[in-house]
């Protein structure tokens, strides 16, 4: 069942409290930035999966979230429908089992 945070404050204590296999984590959050919950996420529990995603695209993000070890980075559609791509992390070292 996936487990829902609309806040950086609410998405840690989900995290902390759950500890997901996988997190899908947008960057834009109303009380900060997905990427600080992407970092905590890294210290705590290196081998989590985590996805980020935008809708708001900027490649300092896009690059921001991959060396902190984003699993992948996708953008969203924009009002047209038109998603510009994802740009998966090329240097996956290490393998999960689903």
């Amino acid at each position: 069942m996936p487990i829902e945070a609309g806040t950086v404050a609410e998405a840690i204590i989900q995290f902390n409290g759950e500890s997901p296999a996988a997190v899908l984590l947008d960057i834009d959050l109303p009380d900060g930035s997905g990427l600080d919950v992407l970092r905590q996420i890294k210290q705590e529990q290196p081998e989590s999966i985590v996805i980020m995603i935008t809708g708001n695209v900027q490649v300092d993000n896009t690059i921001s979230a991959l060396r902190g070890g984003a699993y992948d980075f996708i953008w969203q559609a924009d009002k047209s429908g038109r998603t510009p791509g994802h740009y998966p992390q090329r240097n996956r070292s290490s393998s999960f089992a689903a």
